[in-house]
């Protein structure tokens, strides 16, 4: 465990494709590594990604949140509804607060990271553990490869090209840990499910936990068909599982985690959702969708995959929090009477854990 005060304040590393630190040579708190090559933000600024080393042989593999970007409207710099450069969660990571975008707010409502980045809590179940934070500045929920130019605004959706180079790093310098949590909040509980495959492949001696955090990807046909082919996401699709390789119809998030589940039956997969999430409501009537409606769509995704697969399980409580991980309303939000850490708690122990879905609370807490 740790002792003492909040170890350094970190260090940055690499610069233009050069090479980057191992995990051993990390200083104390946050490091910032440089990966270059064709890694970039949404607007041509150098991406980058943190560290916090470990002391313990477990690894969390944490994609950031930010909203998306699909059109001129939305991906314009004078409204924008997504976090465009990685500024903010450096700031936030150091005890500043992440700035807001576009008309829906910031998805960490201008606060400071709590939750499991406050490594001071005896409490949180991963200060011990190596963190590896992968920032979102691409609009393309970290599934991206394209460049696309929106009546004028250019925009590089190239979240899986800095997925790729950040696992690349994993990869290199955790050859067998003992457990791995791959997570994110809100754009990057999607991020989490698609990559988590590729990490369940690369380790398959390793009890992989995927755990996404308050976004359900519940979006409308018309989004589907029109305005997600503009990310070119299906070349990270993890093709090396046959239902996702030739799928018999469009894919949705329910098939990712239905597929990846039965494709790696000793892992595990999992979501928290509230009942009534303040944030993806928006983004759902932004496609168009029935804002009202989204509560539904929600719990009708997560029965889905629940009827599908055994190794997964959901966490929903009553009420509107958007984003569980970051706050430290993880130490007091409870569903059904269950706390969430304890919920969690058990998760990550036994790398299992059944549902925990408000029932009667969840209607009286409706806004």
């Amino acid at each position: 465990g740790r002792s003492g005060g909040r170890r350094g304040g970190g260090a940055r590393w690499g610069r233009g494709g050069g090479p980057l630190p191992t995990i051993d040579e990390l200083e104390d708190g946050w490091n910032e590594l440089r990966p270059g090559g064709d890694t970039v933000c949404s607007r041509g600024t150098e991406f980058s990604f943190f560290v916090d080393r470990g002391t313990v042989d477990k690894v969390v593999i944490d994609f950031m949140g930010g909203g998306a970007c699909w059109d001129a409207a939305t991906c314009g710099a004078a409204n924008p509804l997504f976090i465009d450069a990685v500024d903010p969660f450096r700031e936030a990571l150091h005890g500043g607060s992440i700035i807001g975008f576009g008309t829906s707010g910031s998805i960490y409502d201008r606060g400071t990271f709590g939750g499991i980045y406050d490594r001071e809590r005896s409490d949180n179940p991963l200060r011990d553990w190596h963190h590896v934070v992968i920032p979102y500045c691409t609009g393309d929920v970290h599934w991206g490869d394209a460049r696309q130019d929106y009546d004028g605004v250019a925009i590089e959706h190239r979240g899986a090209v800095n997925a790729r180079a950040v696992l690349a790093w994993v990869y290199a310098n955790f050859s067998a840990p003992e457990q791995i949590l791959v997570t994110g909040c809100s754009a990057g509980s999607l991020g989490s499910i698609l990559w988590s495959a590729d990490v369940m492949q690369h380790y398959p001696d390793t009890q992989v936990i995927q755990l996404g955090d308050s976004d359900a990807g519940v979006i409308t046909d018309e989004f589907y068909r029109e305005d997600f082919p503009r990310w070119n996401a299906e070349p990270a699709y993890p093709t090396f599982i046959p239902a996702l390789a030739e799928p018999s119809g469009a894919l949705r998030i329910e098939d990712f985690y239905v597929a990846i589940g039965a494709q790696y039956p000793t892992n595990f997969v999992s979501q928290f959702n509230s009942a009534f999430d303040s944030t993806q409501p928006i983004f759902y009537a932004v496609m168009g969708g029935d804002a009202q409606a989204w509560s539904t769509e929600m719990r009708a995704s997560l029965d889905a995959i629940a009827a599908a697969t055994d190794n997964f399980a959901a966490f929903v409580p009553a009420g509107t929090l958007h984003c569980v991980l970051p706050r430290d309303e993880l130490y007091t939000i409870t569903a059904d009477g269950r706390p969430f850490l304890d919920w969690f708690d058990e998760l990550l122990t036994t790398g299992s854990v059944e549902s925990a879905r408000c029932t009667t609370d969840c209607e009286a807490a409706a806004p």
